[in-house]
């Protein structure tokens, strides 16, 4: 039979059928497209690493300290994310993380891996902060620097790296060395 009969309504069965079919992908697209859109496109997505000394004035004596943040931009950084700090004598900071979870590992006398445990969610930061020194120093450069990004395309290379100097001397007064950074 080669004619379709129509319903009451006056449209066919391959009239419906035809309309089902192609209506299949558009339905499909417009249930996928929502996933799509929820990550910012690769050219909005990054990491940043700044750098700054924060300070505290203890005992009528300014101390300060480098600290680092590190900011998920477009996407979350993802836990097991890797950082380095590096700089002469890193065995001589007394490093502690601030505004997230992470862990830090002794690689060498020049360099701190600092991994996330948690993910840093998209627009909001973590971070590592100096917080004391074992002994004097003379001034050296410590800087912290991307290592392996997990979840984020970071397309800005330039935003990888940030640094600060430290000098530490002893303190009569305080009876500790005191950290200067800048």
């Amino acid at each position: 039979m080669t004619s379709s009969r129509a319903d009451k309504s006056g449209v066919s069965r391959r009239t419906v059928v035809r309309s089902a079919v192609w209506s299949v992908p558009v339905i499909t697209a417009a249930v996928a497209m929502p996933l799509a859109s929820a990550s910012a496109p690769v050219d909005q997505q990054n990491v940043q690493v700044a750098s700054s000394c924060w300070q505290a004035n203890f005992g009528g004596v300014l101390l300060s300290y480098p600290q680092y943040t590190i900011t998920a931009i477009g996407n979350p950084v993802k836990a097991g994310s890797s950082f380095l700090l590096t700089g002469a004598g890193i065995g001589n900071l007394v490093v502690g993380v601030v505004a997230g979870a992470g862990v830090l590992t002794l690689l060498s006398s020049t360099e701190v891996r600092f991994v996330l445990s948690q993910d840093i969610p998209a627009g909001q930061s973590a971070g590592l902060q100096v917080q004391g020194l074992h002994r004097e120093q003379t001034s050296d450069a410590y800087i912290l620097a991307v290592e392996n990004i997990i979840g984020n395309a970071n397309s800005n290379p330039a935003d990888d790296a940030s640094g600060q100097n430290l000098w530490g001397r002893y303190s009569e007064l305080l009876g500790f060395i005191v950290g200067i950074c800048g």
